[in-house]
């Protein structure tokens, strides 16, 4: 075996290992990639997890708002109708 021959070998071996070597960072950069998109869709749905959910206290106090200005419109219409009763008597 002449020095050629040891230098292809050797060249060849390089040349595999850089080849398998690429091919392994290549898995892991997808790896790593895929990853990534999961955590962004994670932080993006934690971040708008306030706007499209409310808590209980938040919906009851709604609730009650709404609660309240039912009954003021109420009270108006039972003022407004016996007003009008009131003017034809």
């Amino acid at each position: 075996m002449g020095p050629e021959t040891l230098i292809a070998a050797i060249a060849t071996l390089a040349g595999l290992f850089t080849w398998s070597h690429q091919q392994r960072q290549g898995i892991l950069n997808q790896r790593f990639s895929s990853i990534k998109k999961r955590l962004d869709q994670v932080e993006k749905d934690i971040t708008d997890f306030p706007r499209t959910y409310a808590s209980k206290t938040d919906l009851n106090s709604g609730l009650s708002d709404i609660k309240d200005r039912l009954n003021h419109i109420n009270d108006k219409l039972d003022q407004l109708i016996l007003s009008r009763i009131s003017d034809k008597i």
